[in-house]
């Protein structure tokens, strides 16, 4: 279901895709639409009235560090894939990424 929402956001469906998608009369076999990015979405910032989180010093300097160390790798190797993209000659690379988008309903109505 996510990824019918990412194709919502991204204007690919309309909203009302949803309801259509739950009616077993309208869909009677499950649709084919493509799966959601295996990266998830993050919370990570929110609050809340009445309520503090505290954390000791210590515990957010090895967080800090953590994530320091983490996004530097991360970092690295998106810096040599994107060097690997840059060398390829894109008029010779067949533009995948951009393939058009084919509605999910599309035999359905």
């Amino acid at each position: 279901m996510s990824s019918i929402l990412f194709l919502i956001g991204r204007g690919l469906e309309k909203p009302d895709i949803i309801p259509k998608l739950l009616d077993m009369n309208l869909v009677t076999e499950k649709p084919n639409y493509p799966l959601s990015s295996e990266i998830p979405l993050i919370l990570y910032d929110a609050e809340y009235e009445g309520l503090e989180f505290d954390c000791e010093k210590e515990t957010s300097i090895h967080t800090y560090n953590y994530l320091y160390q983490y996004w530097k790798e991360q970092y690295l190797k998106s810096s040599v894939i994107f060097t690997m993209l840059q060398s390829l000659k894109t008029d010779e690379v067949p533009q995948l990424m951009y393939h058009k988008h084919t509605p999910i309903l599309k035999n359905k109505e």
